[in-house]
């Protein structure tokens, strides 16, 4: 796949477009990275640490990119992979590859990030190349339910010092789905949808399968 199953805000967005005229914000920092050690479970579950939240971070995943410019830390990307095009102000930060997983560690460590935002379509074997150049790197696992996507803000603000923002933002969008869970239950009409995320082979198209994050939103 190009882009991670859960490029989240993009999905959250069209769901709750249909009921909330506001787009899903992207917030300006509205605090300083704190210097205050850190230590969390990453989704391979590592105990990452860091001095300081992250001033200096690379993204490996359009999903994480998002994040990060959501919560107010786009000034603290210093590069995205070369899938990562939104918001527009991601296209001017250095691109380290990315495609069919070959990434341009030479860039990377020349960057000298103090934390690598990593992804679960990152392996196990890429963490440790870039492990083995002394970078920090840190796997944001990919959400299954809302309240999974509401952690991840929650981690990524641990990360970058920016906790309050992603605090307001997921107030933000928790309102919004209790606004659509509301519309849900007033109009009890079922479509039938059919979300398509690989096409290139017409006889073969990819879909969702149950229980993914991708189907609880459309359901």
């Amino acid at each position: 796949m190009i882009k991670p199953l859960v490029t989240f805000l993009i999905a959250l967005t069209l769901l709750l477009s249909a009921c909330a005229p506001a787009a899903v914000p992207t917030l300006a920092p509205t605090i300083a990275p704190t210097a205050a050690a850190l230590s969390l479970k990453d989704g391979f579950n590592r105990s990452v640490t860091l001095p300081a939240p992250a001033k200096k971070i690379i993204s490996l995943a359009p999903s994480n990119t998002e994040i990060l410019f959501a919560i107010g830390a786009g000034a603290q990307v210093i590069g995205r992979d070369e899938f990562s095009d939104f918001p527009l102000e991601a296209k001017n930060l250095p691109s380290i590859g990315g495609s069919m997983g070959k990434f341009n560690y030479e860039q990377i460590a020349k960057l000298q990030p103090d934390l690598v935002l990593a992804a679960s379509l990152n392996t196990p074997e890429q963490v440790k190349a870039l492990e083995d150049l002394n970078l920090t790197v840190f796997v944001l696992v990919n959400p299954t339910t809302l309240e999974g996507m509401y952690t991840n803000l929650a981690t990524v603000g641990t990360l970058t010092g920016h906790s309050p923002d992603a605090k307001n933002l997921t107030t933000v969008l928790q309102d919004r789905q209790q606004k659509v869970q509301a519309a849900m239950a007033a109009n009890q009409t079922i479509l039938t949808v059919f979300y398509e995320l690989d096409g290139s082979d017409p006889a073969k198209p990819f879909t969702v399968g149950a229980n993914t994050f991708i189907d609880i939103l459309i359901k």
